[in-house]
C-alpha cells in the first residue's frame, strides 16, 4: 500500500497557501473586505476566481499558483504571493537533503 495523501500533508499545505494569501481578502484601495455578492441590482465584495499558474526551472521545473483578486466596489485588482502546486510542495517537503 502506498499512502497518497495523509490529513497532516493536507493541512501543512492549506496552512502554506494562507499564508501566501494573507492580507489579500481586503482591497488596498477603498478597503472592501466583504465577500463578493449582490446588492441593489451590482456585484460588490472581493472576487477571488482566477488563478494563474506559471513553470519555473529548467531540469527541476516547479508549478507556482498566484491568485489573482479583484474588487467590484471600486474595480481594482491585485495578486498573492505565488505558491507552490500541491504536488511540488509535498516533494519537496519529501526530499531527503544531499551532502553532495
Amino acid at each position: 500500500m502506498k499512502i497518497i495523501k495523509t490529513n497532516d500533508m493536507a493541512s501543512d499545505y492549506s496552512a502554506y497557501v494562507n499564508k501566501a494569501k494573507v492580507g489579500c481578502n481586503i482591497c488596498p484601495c477603498c478597503g472592501e473586505s466583504r465577500e463578493f455578492h449582490l446588492e441593489n441590482g451590482k456585484f460588490v465584495g472581493i472576487d477571488d476566481g482566477i488563478y494563474r499558474s506559471e513553470a519555473k526551472g529548467f531540469f527541476n521545473i516547479k508549478v507556482y499558483y498566484t491568485t489573482i483578486y479583484s474588487c467590484n466596489t471600486c474595480g481594482s485588482q491585485w495578486e498573492s504571493e505565488p505558491y507552490l502546486s500541491e504536488g511540488d510542495y509535498n516533494a519537496d517537503k519529501k526530499k531527503k537533503k544531499r551532502w553532495f
